[in-house]
């Protein structure tokens, strides 16, 4: 009774972190809600970006914000 399964990035990702992850991400459990840390990291990663973003408008460059990230690697962002 062998069973094969396909190793995805997430799945490498949850290995380097946790192999207790990985392996739970194998046999399927997909778990309750998220934990706090990764909302918390966006969040946190958010609010530093529009920080560095204000002080690159504050000493006077000319930044651009995407609405979607079709744009990006097609437009100038600092000018």
């Amino acid at each position: 009774m062998s069973q094969t399964h396909q190793i995805t990035p997430d799945l490498v990702e949850a290995y380097a972190l946790c192999k207790r992850k990985a392996f739970l991400l194998i046999r399927g459990d997909v778990g309750g809600s998220l934990h706090d840390y990764p909302r918390l990291l966006n969040a946190h990663a958010a609010s530093t970006l529009n920080h560095f973003i204000d002080s690159l408008e504050a000493s006077g460059r000319i930044v651009e914000r995407l609405s979607d990230t079709g744009g990006i690697g097609k437009v100038g962002v600092l000018h």
